[in-house]
């Protein structure tokens, strides 16, 4: 199993030996050894327990240390870093590939939906978008498979956007599995199971939604 703290702990350069082992991670539920104990990254204020991917676990993987620090050196998405003290990791939305983490703050909303838009052709990738900055998430993140390709996702959502009921001829990519399977009206019904979860049910153009809209079709977030 490949978690998205995994991924994270990938792409700072851990030892891919380090991430594998007999114990199972209590936070994401990667495998991991027993040399880190969970007890170790809980808060007294971490009340997330429904979230835990194995409650019966006394250990935690090395991603997610990583994920959890509170103090730490932020890679931002517009090349810059900067140095946070308190939230480092529960403050900011992250893109991670096993080559990298970026992180977004709320002032980088149109670089991140570009990012859940058009994901990575190559590779396993995960995001993580922080809404309050209250709680961690990086340990729920998904590991997703590479993306369709450039502009997929977008040109689907502007087509479903178009209609409720057929998307305009020529204007999505009609591929049986185009966007991973959550397509526009013309692929894989993407536009009615979108529409099914709004109040209004009617579509309206990706580049006018919030992020929270954008993610019915890009699940970053494990449930339970």
């Amino acid at each position: 199993m490949t978690s998205l703290p995994h991924l994270f702990a990938l792409a700072h350069g851990v030892d891919p030996a380090m991430l594998d082992g007999p114990e199972s991670c209590l936070f994401c539920g990667a495998p991991c050894r027993p040399a880190r104990p969970a007890s170790s990254l809980l808060r007294d204020t971490f009340g997330a327990i429904g979230s835990l991917a194995r409650p019966a676990s006394r250990w935690a993987c090395e991603g997610c240390a990583l994920c959890m620090r509170e103090d730490c050196e932020v890679p931002l998405c517009d090349g810059t870093r900067r140095r946070v003290g308190k939230a480092a990791m529960r403050m900011h939305s992250w893109a991670v590939t096993p080559t990298g983490a970026t992180a977004y703050t709320k002032a980088h909303r149109a670089e991140l939906a570009a990012v859940l838009l058009d994901p990575p052709t190559a590779g396993l990738w995960g995001a993580s978008v922080a809404d309050s900055g209250q709680k961690q998430l990086l340990y729920m993140g998904v590991v997703n498979q590479p993306g369709p390709g450039p502009g997929c996702a977008s040109r689907c959502w502007a087509a479903a956007a178009a209609t409720s009921s057929a998307a305009p001829s020529g204007s999505a990519n009609t591929s049986a599995t185009c966007c991973g399977g959550w397509a526009c009206d013309a692929c894989d019904g993407r536009a009615t199971a979108t529409a099914a979860a709004r109040p209004s049910g009617r579509l309206i153009p990706w580049k006018n939604v919030t992020l929270d809209r954008i993610l019915l079709a890009y699940p970053t977030k494990r449930r339970h």
